[in-house]
């Protein structure tokens, strides 16, 4: 820019030139991000998102994430960092929920992006349920017979197996297992004329459940 000044005679001479100057809009709330993956975990969701294209003329200083419930929205979490994945907390396993993002400036918060793909909470998988104690269906010539029954919770992971622990007395004195699902299964190799109990254990990817409670006496005979 130049000045120059007037008075009743005219315009005077210019000044010299200013220093540049650019004109720009002022700056906005930023753009809606792009929601990205959801992963579920235990009580949790982790989020991802990519930044919005435009951040308003003001850096990003944060995100708030909103999770919904039917497309009901809930209380909405704010993060002060522009790392674009946030874990969740808080949430209530077995609910199925979604999410979306809006980026924050010194303006303020900008449009919520699209709500995510839809992630439901779990608990990790655990050991099963001790199984029922078992009961006798038949004896025979060193062996028996015995039914448990399928133990009250798989523990969130399928079993696998059945472990038997045999005792004579109160002392152990055989494990067998079965790699089966099957709840009826003969013990072998017992010694006839001997009186026995047994417990059962339930098996899966986590581990083996504690023991049942003991089954009733049974004798192997020939």
């Amino acid at each position: 820019f130049t000045v120059a000044a007037t008075n009743a005679v005219g315009t005077g001479a210019a000044s010299a030139e200013s220093a540049p100057a650019t004109p720009v809009a002022p700056p906005t709330a930023p753009d809606a991000p792009t929601i990205g993956g959801v992963v579920a975990g235990d009580g949790e969701v982790s989020v991802s998102w990519t930044a919005p294209g435009s951040d308003g003329g003001s850096p990003v200083t944060g995100y708030v994430v909103t999770p919904y419930i039917a497309s009901v929205a809930q209380a909405a979490v704010p993060f002060a960092s522009t790392a674009t994945t946030q874990v969740i907390t808080g949430l209530v396993n077995g609910t199925t929920y979604t999410f979306t993002v809006a980026a924050t400036n010194a303006v303020g918060t900008g449009a919520a992006s699209a709500e995510s793909a839809p992630a439901t909470p779990v608990a990790p998988p655990t050991v099963p349920d001790a199984p029922a104690a078992p009961s006798v269906l038949s004896v025979g010539d060193g062996e028996a017979t015995l039914d448990w029954g399928s133990a009250p919770f798989d523990g969130g992971s399928a079993i696998t197996s059945y472990r038997v622990t045999i005792y004579v007395g109160m002392v152990e004195v055989d494990q067998q297992t079965f790699a089966s699902t099957l709840t009826v299964q003969t013990l072998t190799g017992l010694a006839n004329g001997t009186t026995y109990t047994a417990t059962v254990a339930a098996i899966n990817a986590v581990g083996t459940s504690g023991e049942s409670l003991v089954s009733p006496d049974f004798m192997p005979f020939a």
